[in-house]
């Protein structure tokens, strides 16, 4: 039995001699057996896990904020929103600018109407129109000789002695004369108490630019008309037209 067991013993330490060689060996490369690669993957990580569901009777209805509360007078907080509001103003409209009213423009002298005349020698001028009477009424106040009161309406001229030829042909220009031209002057003028005329001026002349206008007014002081009368009383205030019209027989 000790030899058997002691043989046993030696064979196992000559296989265990035999293994550590075998291991302890350089083996050629076309021997060492095919070596297997491991791959490795990145796998993505799990979801979160989902949340639980509130149920219908747990979730959270938002409550509404109270509005912030608004200070008043004496820096106290709180009240009413009617109270801590201003009271309205009543805002007056501003007021409207004042226009002047201008006076309305007096309305033009309508030129009288003239009657014709018979002539005398190469020229004779006559000159008559329909009449008209007018008054005037108001206060006024004056410095000179004139008296105070309303300007009268003008009139037409009242002829004590209408103008002939005489008084009418130095004054008429050569021009007009030769060419045989007839036309009218009108002249606005003041009549005094003697029937004298005074203040005359050219009203205007037909045709235009003949002449007549500056012959008329060139023989005004020897034409006589009757004053107008305002209440029944000659007066020398009041204006007049003066019509002077001129015939050639050709």
């Amino acid at each position: 039995m000790r030899t058997a067991g002691f043989g046993s013993a030696i064979l196992l330490h000559l296989l265990a001699f035999l293994l550590l060689l075998w291991l302890w060996a350089p083996v050629s490369p076309t021997a060492r057996p095919e070596q297997r690669r491991l791959t490795l993957w990145k796998l993505p990580p799990p979801p979160p896990p989902p949340q639980p569901l509130l149920r219908p009777a747990e979730q959270r209805v938002p409550q509404p904020q109270p509005p912030p509360a608004q200070e008043i007078a004496g820096g106290s907080r709180g009240g009413s929103p009617a109270a801590s509001l201003p009271a309205p103003q009543a805002v007056e409209p501003p007021p409207l600018p004042l226009v002047p009213m201008r006076p309305a423009a007096p309305a033009p002298i309508a030129a009288p109407s003239t009657g014709t005349g018979g002539s005398t020698g190469d020229a004779n001028g006559s000159g008559a129109g329909a009449t008209g009477t007018g008054s005037g009424s108001g206060d006024g106040t004056g410095v000179g000789n004139g008296r105070g009161g309303a300007e009268p309406a003008i009139t037409v001229a009242r002829w004590v002695r209408r103008p002939g030829f005489q008084e009418l042909n130095p004054s008429i220009p050569s021009e007009v004369r030769k060419r045989g031209i007839s036309g009218t002057a009108y002249l606005v003028c003041r009549v005094q108490r003697n029937k004298h005329l005074r203040n005359c001026s050219v009203l205007k002349e037909t045709p235009a630019g003949s002449g007549f206008g500056a012959a008329a007014l060139a023989a005004s002081p020897k034409f006589r008309i009757y004053p107008p009368e305002v209440d029944g009383k000659p007066s020398d205030l009041a204006w007049v037209i003066v019509p002077i019209e001129y015939h050639f027989q050709k």
